[in-house]
């Protein structure tokens, strides 16, 4: 077996996370909660629930499950959209979630500086266990399919740790934001 390649026992969600020992030296009241999850580095992120939808991360080895974006906003524990980044800038843009893991979806601007980014402007995507290893890290070209709307398409293609093979990852472009 590669090295390098991801055990599936590795991406496996505990049934009891391995932070909550942590959390339970820090808190003595709920009002402790926010604050002790910045300290340990695992602040809240804005989830929109209402915007996810099913996706299949077969390719990389994850299977099938929902991808919940982070919702773009100004707003702590959310992100910009996609469209805006400057090159070289990277958010999280979503997580996939299955019965038996929960993967973040980096995205990170790699060329191209109009706002709102164009077709032809390069994007790597990164997805990570929730301790940061990585489980793909690809790199595709935008298509503008509706600028008004901000629509359009990204296939990053690029090497899957779980698998130890290529493989690519479609991020569709709803509203600004590359899902």
């Amino acid at each position: 077996m590669n090295s390098d390649r991801l055990n599936q026992d590795a991406i496996r969600i505990a049934s009891t996370p391995p932070i909550a020992e942590k959390f339970a030296e820090l808190l003595s009241h709920p009002s402790q909660i926010d604050g002790a999850s910045h300290r340990l580095g695992v602040p809240a992120t804005l989830l929109n629930f209402y915007l996810a939808q099913p996706a299949d991360f077969s390719s990389i080895g994850l299977g099938n499950g929902i991808l919940i974006p982070v919702q773009i906003t100004t707003r702590k524990g959310g992100r910009k959209s996609l469209y805006y980044l400057n090159p070289g800038e990277e958010v999280l843009a979503g997580i996939f979630v299955t019965d038996q893991v929960i993967a973040l979806k980096y995205m990170r601007r790699v060329t191209g500086s109009s706002k709102p980014a164009q077709t032809g402007d390069t994007y790597s995507m990164r997805i990570t266990t929730r301790e940061g290893q990585v489980i793909f890290q690809g790199e595709g070209t935008l298509k503008v399919t509706n600028a008004l709307k901000g629509e359009g398409w990204i296939e990053c293609t690029g090497l899957s740790t779980l698998t130890g093979s290529q493989s690519t990852m479609p991020a569709p472009s709803v509203f600004w934001s590359l899902f």
